[in-house]
């Protein structure tokens, strides 16, 4: 089929050849589905093929003669075989309807069968369908499939990527044809309307389209009125895979915002702002900062229901952090002066989640907000961030609620009681104490270092791996705990203080990628940020 389209776009490159036109005309005569182009009535029907095995060709003539009626072949037929033309078959003439497509959609036809194998034909049901499946042999035009209900099942099932593309090739040529000839004509309106429909028809029962047809929506929408083939269309957007809202976020804020925004001001510069293609049409009198602002909400929200309703699966945690990776790194790295930071639900959601995983990437997203805006602070002109001292508090409280947890062991310990650990009320925290209590644990430690549900087992095989190295007979067990490691300490087992053990124990869950929270601690916690003071004014005391 590939081979077929190149000859059609070569025509229309190159004009009605004769050579050209008869490799068409042999084409369609294997291919009933194809739409030839308008070959001027001045050009001959002949091909000007030569036919290569002349014996053949007289063999052929007999047969013909014998179909013919003739049940006796002289020897004088022999010899004039060669110039013995068949006839050809009166075709009645039909008015051309300038302009017009039909698109017919060709039958169900095997003819290529292996060994044990099934034809469409031969199945009954779904079920008989379900048992042959992986013996079912193809129809000769995957374009069949339209009209087929249990071919669709089959593609459905078994997408198998020579019948992907035949169908694609096939579909990618009609609806291509059409938009090509396209005229406004009741024949071309019924011609797209119908194949449009088989499309609908089969993305129901697939829940998704073949390439070709986005590809053919993407350009069609681009020329649509609005108004034509209005559900058709709309019903085949409904099937389109979503794609990355990172992806069209990045190419929102690779535009030079800050010149335009210049130009914005100026009030008369809008000639130079219709120079730059990507910002053609822009209107100055729009907030396009606001809009953005509206979207990353947006995405907020979905990712909040979508984890909701999927239990925390690890895929959507992670298109969802992927998401605010970019968008907290976008004031620093793309020079955009807006710093909107995602809302309490999804950053707590995230933080309770038992995938460590999902929680350091949080701390990393956390850190970024706050390089973001201590650059931002640091920023003398007029390209910046004009946050609320209320929205940079409503930060800072994230901020000392994943620090607290982890680092302090005091996550739900607060010294002002107007302040509410991780946006919880009174009641609901007392409701969680008496949990922990109920268990002979401590709320403050469920969410730390070395009993989140996310790390407490990095922690155990962490000091597992420390035991071994110093070759003890007596073993941790359980989460680890300052008393419980003074108690290892006192009856022969590895000495080593609280606050050593869980810096040696962030340096190797950073050794094992959790940069996030190694960067967010590091740059938060004042007992971290000295001893790493300490650790580079040796190591310079050292080189000197």
């Amino acid at each position: 089929m590939e081979w077929i389209i190149y000859r059609l776009d070569l025509y229309e490159k190159v004009g009605p050849e004769p050579e050209l036109i008869s490799l068409l005309r042999v084409y369609k005569t294997y291919r009933q589905d194809i739409a030839l182009p308008m070959i001027p009535s001045t050009r001959t029907k002949k091909t000007v093929f030569m036919n290569p095995i002349p014996e053949l060709k007289v063999k052929l003539t007999n047969i013909r003669k014998l179909w013919e009626n003739k049940n006796h072949v002289s020897s004088m037929d022999m010899s004039i075989s060669n110039d013995y033309k068949p006839p050809i078959p009166l075709m009645s003439k039909r008015r051309k309807i300038t302009g017009s497509q039909h698109i017919e959609i060709p039958p169900i036809d095997t003819t290529t069968i292996e060994q044990f194998s099934t034809t469409i034909g031969d199945i009954r049901d779904v079920n008989h369908l379900a048992q042959k499946l992986d013996k079912l042999a193809l129809p000769d035009q995957m374009a069949s499939v339209l009209d087929n209900r249990l071919l669709q099942h089959m593609i459905a099932c078994d997408p198998r990527e020579s019948a992907v593309i035949r169908l694609s090739n096939w579909l990618s040529h009609s609806l291509n044809n059409l938009l090509k000839e396209r005229n406004q004509s009741i024949s071309f309106n019924n011609s797209l309307k119908e194949l449009l429909q088989k499309c609908i028809t089969m993305a129901r029962l697939t829940k998704a389209h073949l390439p070709t047809i986005e590809t053919f929506l993407e350009n069609y929408i681009s020329k649509w009125n609005g108004w034509e083939f209005e559900d058709e269309i709309f019903e085949l957007l409904t099937f389109i895979r979503p794609r990355s809202f990172e992806e069209w976020l990045k190419n929102w804020a690779l535009l030079d915002w800050k010149r335009h925004s210049e130009r914005r001001q100026k009030g008369s510069d809008t000639e130079m702002d219709n120079l730059i293609w990507l910002f053609q049409g822009l209107d100055f009198n729009t907030d396009y900062f606001q809009t953005i602002q509206h979207f990353i909400y947006h995405v907020d929200r979905l990712s909040v229901i979508g984890l909701i309703m999927e239990d925390d699966h690890p895929l959507l945690q992670h298109a969802s952090l992927s998401f605010f990776e970019f968008v907290s790194s976008i004031s620093i790295h793309h020079d955009i002066p807006e710093i909107i930071i995602p809302a309490a639900p999804l950053i707590y959601r995230t933080f309770f989640s038992i995938s460590g995983m999902a929680v350091s990437r949080l701390c990393g997203i956390i850190y970024q907000y706050k390089r973001a805006f201590e650059e931002n602070d640091r920023k003398i002109d007029d390209w910046v961030t004009r946050h609320s001292t209320d929205y940079l508090n409503n930060f800072n409280t994230h901020v000392m609620d994943v620090c607290s947890a982890l680092w302090r062991n005091s996550a739900f310990t607060r010294s002002n009681e107007e302040e509410l650990p991780f946006s919880l009320s009174p009641h609901i925290t007392q409701v969680y104490n008496n949990l922990c209590e109920s268990r002979g644990e401590s709320a403050n430690l469920v969410l730390s270092l070395t009993h989140s549900a996310s790390l407490t087992g990095f922690s155990e095989r962490f000091i597992q791996e420390k035991e071994n190295e110093a070759n003890v007979k007596i073993c941790h067990e359980g989460p680890v705990t300052a008393q419980s490691l003074k108690h290892l300490s006192d009856n022969g087992g590895i000495s080593i203080s609280f606050m050593d053990y869980r810096v040696e124990l962030l340096n190797d869950l950073k050794k094992k990628g959790f940069h996030g929270m190694y960067n967010l601690l590091y740059d938060c916690m004042s007992s971290l940020i000295e001893r790493k003071k300490e650790q580079n004014d040796s190591k310079n005391d050292m080189e000197i």
